[in-house]
């Protein structure tokens, strides 16, 4: 296990520390784009096993995707580190631009149960005080999100791909919502309309260096606190996709299921202390509660129990970052 320590941005000479680490991982991914390129059928980390190249419809071999889990205590900052890294990567010439980016970031956000799912549930009052828990989530739909996304076949233009090339070898020198998919012409836009596409479809033919289509994932609307369906469009041209939540590498089930779908497996951890803090500023920042004592006996009593949920159950990581 590789261990980095990214210190918080309050302490003396934080900012640099951070900045560091974020370089290590833009690092990381640049060498995982540069193997990609170099053979389709990388990487081999996969439970330590090769996965097979991918064809379209055409028989066209594609390159397989990156997938890399990102997970972490509540309040850790994962969110922190993503948005950081995607602003290096760019700074290194990576396309992290709009959904058809090289590399993007996912949330498991979107797969919350409804407000209407967690009334239904044999105990609401405790389901609604505890929302955010494993148990709160529609598991088997992200897991079957993150399935989908391991086999959807990796697509580009002539003009990405020299430019992914260029960019890949220059880093050698320095909720209850579930996912749906359709394809797209690259010269028009999504569409978002459930209504247009079976859940878990791919239609049309999968050509690299014509065709670019699109996947699905739910998002979450903080503003009325539920899940948005298919709000997410991601690209078969997105070579790289993070997906970033609280419970992403638990080794219970179903999470457990995603063990040997990662390329790589990062986690992100901050002291409790320092966490409760965080969580506190936030939910008083954001109105879920009003009086310093009810959010820190919400973070207590919610959040910090989930955390240690993640702590207790991770399973093997390449990474952790301490934050």
């Amino acid at each position: 296990m590789a261990e980095i320590q990214l210190l918080s941005k309050e302490v003396k000479k934080g900012e640099d520390s951070f900045q560091a680490t974020i370089s290590d991982l833009a690092s990381r991914v640049q060498s995982l784009l540069k193997q990609q390129t170099n053979d389709p059928t990388t990487p081999e980390n996969r439970n330590g096993t090769s996965n097979p190249v991918q064809k379209g419809n055409a028989g066209h071999k594609c390159q397989k995707r990156i997938l890399i889990g990102l997970a972490g205590v509540p309040g850790s900052g994962k969110s922190t580190v993503s948005a950081a890294l995607l602003l290096e990567l760019a700074k290194r010439g990576v396309d992290v631009g709009g959904q058809s980016g090289q590399v993007v970031v996912v949330p498991m956000d979107g797969f919350h149960y409804t407000k209407a799912a967690l009334s239904s549930m044999e105990d609401p009052v405790t389901a609604f005080r505890r929302r955010g828990a494993a148990f709160t989530f529609d598991a088997e739909g992200f897991v079957e999100l993150v399935m989908k996304l391991n086999e959807f076949p990796v697509t580009s233009s002539s003009s990405s791909s020299s430019s992914s090339s260029s960019s890949s070898s220059s880093s050698s020198s320095s909720s209850s919502s579930s996912s749906s998919s359709s394809s797209s012409s690259s010269s028009s836009s999504p569409s978002l309309d459930p209504a247009t596409r079976g859940a878990g479809d791919i239609v049309g033919s999968v050509e690299p260096e014509v065709n670019e289509q699109f996947m699905y994932a739910p998002s979450f609307d903080h503003a009325v606190q539920d899940p948005v369906p298919d709000a997410i469009a991601i690209s078969s041209r997105s070579r790289v996709v993070i997906v970033e939540g609280n419970y992403t590498l638990l080794d219970i089930e179903p999470w457990s299921r995603l063990r040997g779908v990662w390329d790589q497996k990062w986690f992100v951890d901050a002291d409790p202390e320092i966490v409760k803090d965080r969580l506190v500023k936030r939910h008083l920042a954001a109105g879920i509660e009003t009086k310093v004592e009810k959010a820190v006996k919400r973070v207590e009593g919610n959040d910090l129990v989930n955390g240690e949920v993640v702590r207790r159950a991770l399973g093997e990581v390449d990474v952790v970052i301490v934050n």
